[in-house]
């Protein structure tokens, strides 16, 4: 056998030294591109400050009703368990109700419903600034002729001068912002906009108007079970069951009572200028 020796080879390291004195050398020699550089960028923030109309945010942090406890729910709570029998559910579904509640808020069929009935397409599309003083929006008047009343802009191929409902969507969109606490389960709406008190009024007609679908979509379900509930009473032979009878008309009448609103609005709308 023959002995195998091992030599050891020194390994080098070549590290990259900087020179500090190369380094400011470097940047005093460029110090005038560097100064008109800065100075550049700083004048054309400034001048895209001056030019951007300020934008204003109202605020609301809203969260679940407490229901009544006697009323309407005292009753639906004794009639739930006689409905089990026939299959019906009656029960509220508070925690249901306001998860369904915020995504209506954010859904695009909602939010179009809302533009059209709150008439805010002008004001969304054709606004570009407010005054202060006179409190009154300043139309840009190659998109909308106020005195006229109609729609001026140029549109790009395949829209028209009016926008359409989807385009006032998308626009509303990015003013509007919702989110959930998930530990706490407080909802915040936020809206951005041009004029402070819009910003106000057009938070507190949504916020309306959510409660408002809301409420009529839990009549409407109560009373199509309640209807079903008296057809099966009808060919039913159970005792328990035709005591629901002379409940469910006290029932409906109650329902057409307006109901607690699902949600409340726990803090003031606030608003921050941008």
């Amino acid at each position: 056998m023959h002995n195998q020796t091992q030599v050891a080879v020194p390994v080098t390291f070549q590290q990259d030294e900087i020179d500090l004195k190369e380094l400011f050398l470097a940047l005093w020699l460029g110090r005038r591109l560097v100064i008109i550089t800065t100075t550049l960028f700083a004048v054309c923030a400034i001048i895209f400050a001056l030019l951007t109309p300020n934008q204003y945010q109202s605020t609301a942090v809203l969260a679940p009703a407490q229901q009544d406890s006697g009323g309407l729910s005292s009753t639906l709570s004794q009639l739930g368990g006689l409905a089990s029998l026939a299959g019906v559910n009656l029960g509220d579904g508070n925690s249901s109700e306001a998860q369904i509640a915020q995504e209506i808020m954010q859904s695009r069929g909602f939010i179009e419903q809302f533009i059209q009935q709150a008439d805010i397409s002008v004001e969304i599309m054709a606004a570009k600034d407010w005054d202060a003083d006179s409190n009154q929006l300043v139309i840009d008047a190659d998109i909308y002729d106020s005195v006229l009343q109609q729609w001026t802009r140029e549109p790009s191929s395949g829209r028209e001068a009016e926008p359409s409902l989807w385009e006032v969507y998308e626009k509303i969109s990015g003013m509007l912002a919702v989110s959930q606490d998930k530990k706490t389960g407080l909802v915040t709406v936020s809206l951005e906009y041009l004029s402070p008190y819009l910003a106000k009024q057009w938070l507190d007609q949504y916020v309306m108007a959510v409660n408002l679908y809301v409420q009529q979509r839990k009549i409407a379900r109560i009373k199509k079970n309640i209807q079903y509930l008296e057809q099966q009473i009808e060919i039913t032979s159970v005792a328990e069951m035709r005591k629901i009878k002379c409940w469910s008309r006290p029932v409906q009448n109650m329902l057409l009572l307006p109901l607690v609103r699902l949600w409340w609005q726990k803090s003031a709308p606030s608003l921050n200028a941008s």
